[in-house]
């Protein structure tokens, strides 16, 4: 009843038997084959030889007597753990389960999700979550138990990447949190949790690059956690706000917001996250070395941490940088690792943007046709999982791909969609880079109104980012558009 493997101490509390007459009994198992002292999970005492010979003796057992025992290996299992239950929320959830008390069933689920989501153990959380979502339909759960329900199942699919599925259960725990707070039919509502849906809800939008929506949800979770002086919150909050205006190139308002972070005094693993998000700014500007010195910073906090999905992130910003520098070797490997750690975490979104950065890598050194390979799988994956933002920069590298091989009619294409894209999204550095390439591909083409254009355009916003780099880009073409402009005029 217990399991394939178990203690000595969980059995006697089962059974009511002395430890002496135990271990005589699981000593004799042992001799005949039955059980086995060796190949043990640290802590365990004993286990079975052949799990298939455990079943079919479980499987003997009548459901009435299977359901009592299954209760008492839940109350043995509490009861030699105590404070330690956590360890072993798992099995409980599975013996309450089996024991058909459904409530202390749902507890120890949702013991056991927070237990495996903070030790990062994705794939063991997702698991876990949706195996209770499938047993508490008969459960008559309150407000906030479906609430929070919806809040794991939301963070859950949003790590693993399935951002589409996580998006729609974390609006329905905003719309029945914003219920809650306006009706006092369930009892008093918590404004902290409300706070938590908008919360996560936002950090969704971000990785559905929908900045503007982003914007909203977390300004609503933090004046709510302002409200209430939860300064872990408020911290985690402006750490996501600055993230947003920094995607969308908003660098001061970026910059402001984690001043005022650091004025709060934050932990150390809220400065890491903001130095990694001052670092990739910097980065983005064109101050490579300035912004390669925070991301190293907090990778290296985020590395002893054991956090793996932070690690991830930082690996992909520092590849662009790398990349950015003409450093393609040294970009492809940090993006390997950075697909590496996705993949053990079971984020599929990370994986797809690690292939992305290969094959901009593989772009930048002429290697076409690799580049290709890696940015259509890209592209596949993304749009299973709905994140249009990095969609829409792989297409303009596929864009860019086919006019460096002169295939300049599917370029004209992808780069219009992609442009279409990013302005929806609101990045304003991949929007000066996409009109770089257009002006490029105009001139190319004889277009050299439309490229001047495109360059024009294109260095007004890399200077109003400051970005030094993007400025000389464009305008390296937007004085080739005007000089065959002039020859143009000549020879009329």
């Amino acid at each position: 009843m217990i399991g394939e493997e178990f203690h000595i101490a969980t059995l006697c509390s089962i059974s009511g038997m002395v430890e002496t007459d135990v271990e005589e009994v699981l000593s004799e198992g042992v001799r005949y084959g039955v059980l086995s002292i060796q190949g043990l999970t640290p802590g365990e005492d004993c286990r079975f030889q052949h799990s298939i010979l455990r079943q079919v003796v479980y499987d003997a057992i009548p459901p009435r007597r299977r359901r009592e025992l299954h209760a008492r290996a839940a109350a043995a299992l509490e009861a030699v753990y105590g404070a330690e239950s956590d360890r072993v929320a798992e099995a409980l959830a599975a013996h309450y389960t089996a024991a058909c008390d459904l409530r202390r069933a749902f507890e120890a689920g949702m013991r056991a999700w927070r237990a495996a989501s903070g030790r990062s153990e994705w794939r063991k959380a997702v698991a876990l979550i949706e195996r209770l979502e499938e047993t508490s339909p008969p459960l008559s759960l309150g407000a906030a138990d479906r609430i929070e329900l919806l809040l794991a199942l939301g963070e859950s699919w949003r790590v693993a990447g399935r951002i589409r599925e996580s998006a729609a259960v974390l609006d329905r725990a905003v719309s029945m949190a914003m219920s809650m707070a306006m009706s006092m039919a369930e009892g008093p509502s918590d404004p902290l949790q409300l706070g938590r849906a908008l919360y996560l809800r936002g950090v969704n939008e971000i990785a559905l690059s929908d900045y503007p929506a982003a914007r909203v949800s977390l300004t609503q979770a933090l004046d709510l956690f302002l409200d209430r002086d939860n300064g872990p919150a408020i911290s985690r909050t402006l750490v996501r706000l600055a993230a947003v205006e920094a995607a969308t190139g908003n660098y001061e308002r970026a910059a402001s917001l984690v001043e005022d972070l650091r004025a709060s005094q934050p932990s150390s693993e809220i400065v890491a996250l903001a130095d990694g998000i001052i670092g990739w700014s910097l980065a983005l500007r064109g101050e490579y070395a300035e912004g390669a010195v925070l991301l190293e910073r907090a990778l290296d906090y985020h590395d002893r941490a054991g956090e793996i999905r932070e690690r991830a992130l930082l690996l992909r910003r520092l590849h662009w940088t790398h990349l950015s520098r003409g450093e393609y070797e040294a970009a492809i490997e940090l993006a390997i690792r950075s697909r590496a750690d996705s993949a053990t975490v079971g984020d599929v979104n990370g994986e797809a943007k690690a292939n992305m950065g290969i094959g901009q890598a593989h772009l930048a050194q002429g290697r076409h046709a690799e580049a290709v390979s890696y940015l259509t799988r890209a592209i596949d994956q993304l749009q299973t999982i709905g994140d249009a933002h990095c969609e829409a920069e792989c297409l303009w590298l596929l864009g860019r791909a086919r006019y460096e091989t002169n295939a300049l009619d599917e370029s004209a294409a992808l780069l219009d969609r992609a442009l279409t894209m990013i302005r929806q999204i609101g990045d304003r550095d991949d929007e000066f880079r996409i009109l770089t390439d257009m002006a490029r591909l105009k001139i190319a083409r004889g277009d050299f109104d439309a490229a001047r254009d495109r360059a024009a355009a294109a260095r007004d916003i890399a200077r109003s980012l400051r970005n030094r780099q993007g400025v000389e880009l464009a305008e390296a073409e937007l004085v080739r558009a005007n000089a065959m402009l002039g020859e143009r005029a000549v020879v009329g």
